[in-house]
This record gives structure tokens, C-alpha cells and sequence, in this order.
């Protein structure tokens, strides 16, 4: 199955698992809107570091706002 063109809703972005997972989708033609309402269930700074590594990605790979998006909201 191909992903090619799709849009995917990654909820707990900032998470490990949703993380990794939109990290590796950045390596595909997805367009990614990753949501997460950064809670301090677990460390926000280890949130918001992994949000750092995401964006860095997409700025070395010169993705827009088309490719991923990040909005911090609380899905309840």
C-alpha cells in the first residue's frame, strides 16, 4: 500500500511513539498535521525537544506547511 499524496493526523506528536513515527513519515510524499496538547504527563521539555528535532528535519529537507504542521490542542 502507498502512502503517496495522503494526509495524516499523527495525535500525541510530541510523544515517543507519534514522534518516531512522524519523524519517519517526513521521509515520504505525506502531508503530516501532527497534534499534541504538551500536558506534563511526561517531561514537556522532552516534548518540546522532540518537536525541536522534527522541525529541524523539515527544515533541512525544505518542507513547508503543505508537508507538516504542528498545532498544539488538547483533542478531549
Amino acid at each position: 500500500m502507498s502512502l503517496k499524496n495522503s494526509k495524516i493526523l499523527v495525535t500525541g506528536v510530541a510523544g515517543f511513539i507519534g514522534s518516531h513515527l512522524c519523524f519517519n513519515l517526513l521521509d515520504t510524499d505525506v502531508s503530516i498535521l501532527g497534534v499534541d496538547n504538551l500536558n506534563n504527563y511526561y517531561d514537556p521539555e522532552l516534548k518540546k525537544n522532540r518537536l525541536i528535532r522534527i522541525n529541524n528535519k523539515v527544515s533541512k529537507m525544505e518542507l513547508d506547511s503543505q508537508n507538516y504542521r504542528f498545532e498544539n490542542i488538547d483533542l478531549r
